[in-house]
């Protein structure tokens, strides 16, 4: 029999436009070796040889493994995914249709049209028993279903479902198993997933093995919001930075931003509170907003910033020195009679006061106030304490303006008193004054701006730029790196990442690179060779043409020895060769191929291959970048599949060392 053979034996033969002499409609059989549906049908068709005859003559008939390359094009022609499966296929109309699955030999007969009768097994339901028997008739809807199966849509033998397919992928599987993750009852099969079970399946988003609210899986399966869900038993954490406040998140204010109240771990930083989804931060009250939380001064002198923007209003305080608002609260202690001074400056609200006490928090005394001796009316307090602790208190005004804002507090409690034009062990300037922004601050430090110091190398004596460690200007002189051989350079004993020095015997910058070395800096990118031929050389027979060059349009030092370029040196270099071919006799079709060549490693090239039918000039232009060491050879060469009457009018071969 054609079919049997075909079964056994035939290899998957390419679709041709009219498959049979005798029927322009084909059956073609898509299978694979390891299908054990196909295996069982090959066994069902062997015995009934009366129906494959009958397939033979009312079809060409077609077996293909899709396993194949040609019989996988094949498959996909016709979007065949699962085997086995038949096409009915017409080869003059085109039209097709497909039958998933092997259903048995009546029902195949049935729906490919062709009468045919033969004992088949039929299972009848009677009240939820099933009895098998055999009839010897043509199936119909009154004789029951015919039993056929995995994909019949009836549980039976050793199968644990059958939902009436042969489908991976939605609880029962093309063997008739339950799939992980899954419940089938019934039959033909429904399949539903378990959620809780800790597979993910189907249209679960996310199983992590229970069915708890509030765990980023939810009691249905799906991905709450907030979380992101992976894996299988899945693992749900928080998607800090969506707005979303949930899980261990303390806030989620839409970005992962610090500085803002809710950090970039979605945990509310200090001295803020941060409530809402998303969270809405807000400074929360500060630290030193009473005497009893008062900030230590650090050191004998420096500088401490504060906002009391957030602070409270203490309503009536006794001893008193003005009326006041908002205040913050410092301290600091003295082992013997210390001169002190205190100083605000930076201050963005309006005239504030600074009260100096003694004692304790639970019985102060004022020793002095101030509210204007300062530059620009900033508070100034200078004074001799005795040893003991003293407590600072800044307080904003309550007249007109803005009552809270920041501020710095400058302090020197060392005895050397900054602004009296003694310059004193720890002071780096004192001009006589405590203003900022003339080269000594208010703390008698040097200064280029506010806080930024940096160096200035020119010949007009002003500060570097703020922005600069280092600020080098002049218009009549330039920077001069350190200059060494390349031995000296290579000597260098644990060069710093970034260490830059000028060569002597490369003439070329270098630097060190961690990981790699040393690194030349572009040495020779932009220089290299190029040699042109501008004369008519007759190629009328196929083979190879190698060029000899000339003339040189720019040298690097190499001679072409051999018509071949030689690396002076290692690197990476960039080629170009280009060939101009005029055919002008009797039009012959043939092809140009284009090449670099080179005992180095090519990284990159194209070969280009050009088809040539008429007269006329044709250029052909071939690129190669390739990684060369010292005296490594590249050349170029054109040949030509068949014989023609051409003339190479010109060629031109070009390079370069990128690094």
């Amino acid at each position: 029999m054609l079919l049997i053979s075909l079964w056994v034996y035939a290899a998957p033969p390419a679709l041709p436009k009219n498959i049979g002499n005798q029927t322009t409609e084909a059956l073609i059989i898509f299978y694979k070796t390891d299908c054990p549906y196909c295996q069982n049908m090959t066994k069902v068709l062997e015995k009934e040889t009366g129906f494959v005859s009958l397939l033979e003559e009312n079809f060409s008939v077609q077996r293909v493994n899709i396993m194949t390359e040609e019989g996988r094009k094949l498959a996909d022609q016709f979007n065949v995914h699962a085997v086995p499966s038949f096409i009915r296929f017409n080869t003059e109309s085109g039209e097709n249709s497909m039958i998933k699955g092997f259903p048995g030999i009546q029902k195949l007969a049935a729906l490919l049209h062709l009468e045919y009768s033969v004992p088949v097994e039929e299972a009848v339901i009677q009240d939820r028993e099933v009895t098998v028997h055999t009839v010897n008739e043509t199936a119909t809807a009154s004789t029951g279903k015919i039993l056929v199966g995995c994909g019949d849509g009836i549980v039976q033998g050793t199968e644990q479902c059958d939902d009436g397919n042969v489908v991976n992928g939605d609880g029962c599987s093309s063997t008739c198993t339950i799939q992980p993750g899954y419940t089938c009852v019934g039959t033909p099969s429904v399949c539903t997933t378990t959620c809780g079970d800790g597979v993910k399946a189907g249209a679960e988003t996310c199983d992590d093995g229970n069915t708890v609210n509030g765990d980023g899986c939810s009691s249905t399966c799906s991905t709450e919001l907030g979380f992101n869900c992976v894996g299988s038993p899945s693992t749900c954490v928080t998607v800090c930075g969506d707005g979303i406040k949930v899980g261990a998140e303390t806030c989620d204010d839409g970005n992962v931003a610090n500085g803002d109240g809710c950090s970039s771990t979605c945990s509310t930083e200090a001295g803020y509170n941060c409530a809402g989804s998303p969270s809405v931060c807000t400074p929360s009250t500060p630290p030193n907003d009473d005497c009893a939380n008062a900030i230590s001064f650090s050191g004998q002198t420096g500088t401490v910033p504060g906002d009391n923007t957030n602070a409270t209003n203490p309503g009536t305080f006794v001893p008193a020195c003005s009326t006041f608002e908002k205040d913050l609260w410092y301290k600091f202690t003295l082992g013997t009679s210390t001169p002190v001074q205190l100083a605000l400056n930076g201050v963005s609200m309006t005239d504030p006061i600074l009260a100096l006490y003694s004692g304790s928090c639970a019985a102060l005394t004022l020793v002095t106030c101030d509210d204007d001796s300062g530059p620009g009316l900033n508070s100034l307090i200078t004074t001799t304490l005795a040893a003991g602790t003293y407590y600072v208190r800044v307080i904003s005004y309550s007249g007109t303006g803005p009552h809270s804002g920041t501020f710095n507090l400058v302090y020197n409690i060392s005895g050397n008193i900054c602004g009296d034009g003694i310059l004193a062990a720890n002071e780096e300037c004192d001009d006589g004054n405590l203003t900022d922004g003339d080269g000594c601050s208010s703390a008698c430090k040097f200064e280029n701006s506010n806080t930024i110091k940096g160096v200035a190398i020119n010949r007009d004596g002003l500060r570097a730029d703020p922005s600069s460690m280092l600020d080098v200007k002049s218009t009549d002189g330039g920077v001069l790196i350190p200059r060494m051989s390349s031995t000296q350079r290579a000597a260098i004993t644990s060069p710093a990442k970034g260490l830059l020095v000028f060569d002597n015997t490369s003439n070329t910058f270098w630097y060190y690179k961690t990981g790699t070395g040393w690194t030349e800096i572009n040495g020779a990118a932009g220089t290299g060779f190029g040699v042109t031929n501008s004369g008519s050389v007759a190629f009328n027979g196929s083979g190879v043409y190698t060029p000899a060059w000339p003339t040189e349009l720019y040298d690097d030092g190499n001679n072409f020895a051999s018509n071949i370029f030689t690396a002076p040196q290692a690197g990476v270099y960039q080629f170009t060769a280009s060939y101009t071919v005029n055919s002008s006799a009797v039009p012959l079709l043939f092809l140009l191929i284009a090449d670099i060549r080179s005992a180095g490693t090519i990284y990159t090239a194209n070969t280009v291959i050009v088809p040539v039918g008429v007269t006329g000039a044709v250029t052909v232009t071939v690129t190669a970048m390739a990684k060369l060491s010292a005296g490594t050879g590249v050349y170029s060469d054109l040949s030509k599949s068949a014989a023609s009457t051409s003339n190479i009018t010109g060629s031109t071969f070009n390079g370069y060392r990128v690094y």
